[in-house]
Order: structure tokens, then C-alpha cells, then sequence
């Protein structure tokens, strides 16, 4: 990995995908590629994502050292002042409750959250819980809406996990709780899992999510949760603290809640379920984000080619007059394509033009100042500096404009195709006077 300074990617990352256990994070990572690492407040691993759509996406990982609300709220918080990404992702591992639709090893995409974290607690009677939280953002549940539609976008993205399912025993030696909710649990289980050995893959699960401060294996507890959120399907113990650094005074950040289920509650946890529930969220995970349907990237799906221009230049040098032209030529045909101009593209813009206003200016004012030449050929000069300068501010004006109204198309293209191609002729002339 190359360290860099990381004001080089604040506000350009898309997702800030935030991980808590060290086998969750190193499955995270098994996914995207270590391309930079940068700190501030936190030490972040920055991964370039190409999706199949052409979409380019800029990815920071970051590791929670414990568990639980409160230091995922401060991590939430600390990327969200470091980078600004414009979405935040919550990937690991989660409790599943008995249920007939999904069982280990599948994945939970949080819809709404239930916060249980204040609790109140009295003698010889069940603790209350005030349930907080709410709906993820409307981002979220768009996406969350529309995806199953992308059925042939995300394939087989199981595949992925590059594990096989572990063996799971249902005896009631593995089981836990009251003997109804045992039973529950047992039969969810055995329906996937049991004698008659149908082959089942992993498949994800749109639902709510239960997140509190203290780790759940308590069937009773999640029967007082269930009597005010009947919808709940699995627990956690850090979205709760995601979601509150997520709902700042300016902008509220969607969250993506991604969690392999892991362990049934009423069923002991086994390691090897652990391990596959964390890459099952990271393969998901990762096919999602690869599909490129998530959210357009906030750099512009033209990243790449600009990337590329910019290091050409940099590589070949300033390059002649007219190679600076074509450069502003190609940016101004992918606003006309998209209707917006993104940062980026529009810092180069910025620098071809001026290198172009720099370069060709200095050949202009060679020619007007000098005594061999004819009145004619002075005034022709000024009069073809004097042309190139309203051309340029036509130019110039067509681009702010969409820097400023990004996604509105702008239908005087014709206009500002016009300035360039009056330009261009200007330019050659320039070049024919100062060869003469």
C-alpha cells in the first residue's frame, strides 16, 4: 500500500465501510485491493473499485477495536469528519432468530432499526427497553426496494464466499432456552440442514435489525423486543451506534447494514459458522457494490479516462497548443453526454485552460510587439487575441454552469460547440502568424 495524505481523498469516497471483529475485517479485505492507506483521526485502508457499469468507486476501510454502540459511533463519527464518504457501510457477522426464511450462513440487509439500548432494569420483574432507532435512510431503502430486480446483476454471488457450509447439529445438546423456543429453533434449522439433505445456497434477507449494548443470547429478552418490534429477525450490537453518528446537524449519511448471520440465538455459536458468516457479508458486499447500481460514483463514471489524461499529460510534458485544445474538447463532450461536470474533471478543465490561455497568449504577444512586422499583421494579432478571449469565456461559462447545476442538462451545446470549433480555427491561425 502507498501512504498518502489524506486530504488527496476527502469528500471523494463513496463508501466508508466500517467492520468490527478481526476476522470480519480481514474477510472485508480478502474482497477489495489495498491501494493507499491514510490517517488522521484513524488509520484508513482505500481500495479503487471498477463496476461492471463503468461506475469508479473510492472505498476507505476501518476497524472498530471493541465491540458495542459507543465505539462504533465514535469511528462512525471519526470517517465521517476524516473523508466525508457519502455512504456508510456496517459489515460482519449477526445473531439470527428462528425463522423458516433464512438460517445461518444467509445475509441480513437492515431496513429499519430498532435501538434497544436504554434499558431499564427493576427487581423480580423483566428489565423495559425504550426502542429507539428507525428506518434506514430513504437512500437505503430505495435500493433495498429495487433490488430484487438486480437478480441478474448480483448471479451467483455465494460463490464468492469460497468456503463450504459447515456442518450443523441441531441435538438438543446444541440448543438453549425454553423448550417451545428450542423447538422453533430446531425445526428452522432441520428444514435447511436436515436429514433430508437438500442442497440449499446462502441468500440474503431484506428485514428489520434489534441493536443493543450487550451481546443477546437470551431467548427471553428477545421476546420482550419482539412484543413492541414483532418484525425483528436478527441482533447485532453496533448499528445502533452508526446510526446515531450518521444523523448529523447538516446531512443525514445512508447506512447499508450488511450482516451474515452466524448463530442462531437458542443455538450455541460454532466457530466455523462465524468465519463463514463473515465472508458471506463480504461477498455480498463486494457483488453489490460491483453490480455499480448502488449509487452513482461521486467522482463521475468518466474517473478513469480523466485519471488517464491527466497522467498522459503529466507524463508527456505540457504538450503542444493543440493537444491542450483536444483535452478541453473531450471534457466538454462528456458534460454534453452526462449533463454534469464532477470535481475532477473540472480541475483539469481548469488547468488545460489556463495552460492553454498561458501558452497561446505568450505567442500572440510576441507578435504584437514586434517593430519587423506590418501595422496589418499587429492589429490582425490583437484582433485574434481579442476573439480567443470571448471564445474562451463562452467556454468557460458552459462549464461553470454545470459545475454548479450538476445532472441539468444544458441544450445551448450547439453554442459552445460553435466557440470550439472558432477556437480551434483561431488557434491555427496563431500558429501560422507566429511562423511567419
Amino acid at each position: 500500500m502507498i501512504k498518502v495524505n489524506i486530504d488527496h481523498f476527502y469528500d471523494k469516497i463513496d463508501f466508508g465501510i466500517i467492520t468490527i471483529r478481526e476476522d470480519e475485517f480481514l474477510a472485508v479485505l480478502k474482497f477489495f485491493d489495498k491501494t493507499y492507506e491514510v490517517s488522521q483521526e484513524r488509520r484508513y485502508i482505500i481500495c479503487e473499485l471498477e463496476a461492471k457499469n463503468g461506475e469508479f468507486y473510492y472505498i476507505a476501510i476501518v476497524r472498530c477495536v471493541e465491540q458495542g454502540p459507543l465505539e462504533s459511533q465514535k469511528v462512525a463519527h471519526t470517517i465521517i469528519q476524516d473523508l466525508n464518504p457519502d455512504w456508510l457501510l456496517l459489515i460482519g457477522i449477526g445473531g439470527g432468530l428462528p425463522n423458516d426464511d433464512f438460517t445461518l450462513g444467509d445475509v441480513i440487509l437492515a431496513s429499519r432499526l430498532h435501538d434497544f439500548c436504554v434499558e431499564a432494569v427493576y427487581d423480580n420483574k423483566n428489565s423495559e427497553f425504550s426502542d429507539q432507532g428507525g428506518p434506514m435512510h430513504p437512500k437505503i431503502q430505495d435500493l433495498l426496494g429495487i433490488l430484487p430486480g438486480y437478480i441478474q446483476e448480483l448471479g451467483e454471488w455465494y460463490g464468492k464466499i469460497g468456503l463450504d457450509y459447515p456442518i450443523v447439529n441441531s441435538h438438543d445438546d446444541n440448543l438453549y432456552g425454553e423448550s417451545e423456543w428450542k423447538n422453533k429453533v430446531k425445526e428452522s434449522i432441520e428444514k435447511r440442514f436436515g436429514k433430508e439433505k437438500i442442497k440449499f445456497e446462502p441468500r440474503y434477507k431484506i428485514s428489520t435489525l434489534a441493536s443493543s449494548n450487550r451481546l443477546v443470547k437470551s431467548s427471553e429478552v428477545i421476546k420482550i423486543w419482539k412484543s413492541t418490534a414483532r418484525h425483528i429477525q436478527a441482533v447485532e450490537m453496533e448499528l445502533a451506534g452508526v446510526y446515531r453518528a450518521a444523523r448529523t446537524k447538516n446531512k443525514e449519511y445512508p447506512i447499508l447494514s450488511i450482516r451474515g448471520i452466524s448463530d442462531i440465538v437458542g443455538l450455541i455459536r460454532k466457530e466455523e459458522w462465524t468465519t463463514f458468516a463473515c465472508h458471506a457479508a463480504a461477498a455480498f458486499a463486494f457483488t453489490l457494490l460491483k453490480t455499480g447500481r448502488v449509487k452513482e460514483s461521486k467522482m463521475g463514471a468518466n474517473r478513469i479516462w480523466v485519471e488517464n489524461l491527466i497522467r498522459t499529460t503529466t507524463q508527456t510534458g505540457n504538450g503542444s497548443i493543440i493537444e491542450t485544445f483536444n483535452s478541453i474538447s473531450n471534457i466538454i463532450s462528456m458534460i454534453e453526454k452526462s449533463g454534469k461536470i464532477w470535481d475532477d474533471q473540472y480541475n483539469f478543465y481548469s488547468q488545460q485552460i489556463h495552460l492553454l490561455c498561458s501558452t497561446i497568449y505568450t505567442e500572440l504577444d510576441k507578435t504584437i510587439k514586434m517593430t519587423n512586422i506590418s501595422i496589418e499583421h499587429r492589429l490582425m494579432a490583437r484582433e485574434t487575441k481579442s476573439k480567443i478571449e470571448k471564445n474562451i469565456q463562452s467556454i468557460t461559462a458552459y462549464v461553470e454552469k454545470h459545475k454548479k447545476s450538476k445532472n441539468e442538462k444544458d441544450y445551448q451545446y450547439h453554442s459552445v460547440s460553435d466557440a470550439l470549433n472558432s477556437l480551434r480555427d483561431l488557434i491555427f491561425q496563431t500558429t501560422k502568424m507566429s511562423n511567419q
